[in-house]
């Protein structure tokens, strides 16, 4: 039976080509085991409550209260955009603000060379990376009617 390294065409890329072909198995379970760690490592993180950057001296605890639940919704495989809009819509200017200091800085494990280091984002920095442009157009007109930086 043959392999479906065999069934690929067969087209000249040179040395590199070669290599692929010749080990095009191993690099298909290395690429699944590296995206295996990225998603596991997504969703432990939100069970050991990684908080880090949560500052509960500087805001309310309804503040936390929401600051968790936005990081929960965004914190875990797909993006619960419901939960986003509806807890920041009714927040005026302070309690936003209230929210952003709230949530601090947080590792973010995306996409690219943050999937595996981790980059510490604040809210808007979360919100940007895991809405789509019409869902982050939309997030920006709400804060920009807050008067607060986006």
């Amino acid at each position: 039976m043959a392999t479906v390294a065999e069934k690929l065409p067969k087209v000249n890329f040179g040395k590199a080509g070669e290599f692929i072909t010749k080990n095009f198995t191993p690099i298909i379970y290395v690429v699944g085991a590296i995206v295996a760690i990225l998603l596991i490592k997504k969703i432990l993180s939100g069970f050991l409550g990684k908080d880090e950057g949560t500052n509960p001296e500087t805001s309310t605890n309804d503040a936390t209260l929401i600051a968790r639940n936005l990081f929960d919704a965004m914190n875990r495989l797909g993006t619960d955009e419901k939960t986003l809009f509806d807890s920041i819509t009714p927040l005026t200017k302070s309690e936003l603000l209230d929210v952003i200091a709230a949530f601090g800085l947080k590792s973010y494990f995306g996409s690219g060379y943050g999937a595996v280091l981790g980059q510490d984002k604040s809210l808007q920095g979360w919100l940007k990376a895991e809405l789509s442009n019409k869902e982050d157009k939309k997030m920006k007109a709400l804060f920009d009617a807050k008067n607060v930086p986006y």
